[in-house]
């Protein structure tokens, strides 16, 4: 498990962050509402992530759509989104032998990039790096790959500033994101003579 973990970590993307939002909740800004969204097949999206999130602190306004939300659902959706000033969209969508088209449902499409528009807005990917092109608006943005809970585990650890973001991607994302773009994110780290000063301090 500590390999997949460690390799979970390492694949993470982050592909544009140019409002700061994912630097402000790795900083510590620890109130988001999530709008979570998957086909029939993720039933489990979001049972590591979401608990992983509030052990570190973070308090969530969590809403869940589905292919089949309708009107009464969106409108749910955007109450949940006006609990807090950022909302972090967390989408499931994958790569299905047979059919044409990758994307998220319009009405979807429309409310991520109509909430990038009016507040803080991050766009999680947990599948399908290509849903970025259907929400110009988006301004952070977080890759995945996949949805599962060790991905889940190590996007929890990111989107909280407890680990590192390293990734490149793989892929290229026209028209903006060549293949081994991804904006990094280290975690600060003392200097020798700081720890040493440390040590001291606490003897």
């Amino acid at each position: 498990i500590t390999a997949a973990r460690e390799i979970s970590e390492r694949s993470i993307v982050l592909v544009a962050d140019s409002l700061g939002t994912v630097d402000s909740l790795r900083a510590g800004h620890r109130n988001a509402s999530m709008i979570l969204y998957g086909d029939e097949n993720a039933s489990g999206l979001g049972a590591t992530l979401i608990p992983e999130m509030r052990a570190r602190g973070m308090t969530l306004t969590v809403f869940r759509l589905w292919p089949a939300s309708g009107p009464a659902s969106y409108d749910s959706a955007r109450a949940a989104i006006n609990h807090s000033a950022t909302t972090i969209f967390v989408a499931a969508v994958r790569a299905t032998a047979g059919r044409g088209t990758i994307a998220l449902p319009d009405s979807l499409a429309f409310l991520i990039d109509q909430t990038a528009l009016a507040r803080q807005a991050v766009l999680v990917s947990l599948g399908s790096p290509y849903i970025l092109g259907q929400t110009p608006h988006v301004s952070s943005y977080l890759l995945g790959w996949a949805s599962n809970p060790v991905t889940e585990w190590a996007m929890a650890r990111a989107l909280t500033g407890q680990s590192e973001i390293t990734g490149h991607l793989p892929i290229t994302l026209p028209p903006l994101y060549p293949s081994g773009y991804g904006l990094q994110r280290v975690l600060p780290r003392m200097e020798p003579d700081a720890t040493a000063a440390a040590d001291a301090a606490g003897h």
